[in-house]
């Protein structure tokens, strides 16, 4: 029982940190973004080069303006590993709106974390772009542009 009740913590964190993502990118608030990360974390829309280490994701993020929604997070699984250090995990996000060269979008998002210092991390985000409002040379245009 105990090692249930750790699984389940460990999940609710993760979500948490999800819905953390989701706001700092909603807020452009670089330097809160780049700390969800693990020093050398990851983050990759299929087809598009990666941003590597927080510097580079701090950067990125905090170059854009902030959104008007929040990108909502769907159909979220994780599964922890059995020494409890680190997890993979999948979600879809939804965003209505507020991307302005995208507009509204769909995107599957597939996750690796690990938990250090006392707190669950992104070690990896790889983004494949589902639908985009705008069609698909939009979605190619932001495969070939940093992550959102």
């Amino acid at each position: 029982m105990p090692q249930d009740i750790a699984i389940l913590m460990a999940k609710d964190a993760i979500r948490e940190l999800t819905a953390a993502y989701c706001r700092a990118v909603m807020r452009a608030d670089g330097s809160g973004f780049a700390e969800l990360f693990v020093e050398n974390g990851r983050l990759a829309i299929a087809g598009g080069d990666a941003l590597i280490g927080r510097h580079a994701l701090a950067n990125y993020i905090g170059s854009l303006r902030p959104l008007e929604t929040l990108p909502l997070i769907h159909n979220h699984i994780i599964a922890v590993a059995a020494d409890g250090g680190s997890a993979t995990g999948s979600c879809v996000v939804f965003s209505p709106v507020g991307i302005p060269a995208l507009g509204g979008f769909v995107a599957d998002y597939e996750d690796s974390y690990r938990h250090e210092g006392g707190r669950w991390r992104l070690v990896a985000r790889q983004i494949t772009m589902l639908y985009a409002e705008r069609g698909n040379s939009e979605s190619a245009a932001l495969s070939s542009a940093a992550p959102a």
